[in-house]
C-alpha cells in the first residue's frame, strides 16, 4: 500500500467563478463560465451549470468543515 510521509500536505483549491456568488440574486456580473453555459448548455454534463455544481458561496462553512474532517491541511482560493 502507498504511504505518505507524516508531513505530507493535503489540500484542495477553488477558483473565483466557484466562490464569488451568482448572477441571479447577488448582483454579480456574468463571468466567462456563466456566459458559456447560457450559450452552450449542451456542452455541460446533463445541461447542469455552475449554479448547481459550484455551491461554495452558499455552503462555505460546511465545506470548510468537510475539508478539516477529511484531513486537509491547506486550501487555496482565488479572489
Amino acid at each position: 500500500m502507498l504511504r505518505f510521509p507524516k508531513d505530507f500536505v493535503w489540500g484542495s483549491s477553488t477558483s473565483g467563478p466557484q466562490t464569488e456568488g451568482r448572477v441571479a440574486g447577488d448582483g454579480k456580473g456574468d463571468n466567462l463560465w456563466d456566459y458559456w453555459f447560457q450559450v452552450e448548455p449542451n456542452r455541460y454534463y446533463n445541461g447542469i451549470g455552475s449554479d448547481k455544481t459550484s455551491t461554495f458561496y452558499e455552503n462555505w462553512e460546511r465545506d470548510i468543515e468537510l475539508l478539516l474532517e477529511t484531513g486537509h491541511t491547506v486550501f487555496r482560493t482565488s479572489i
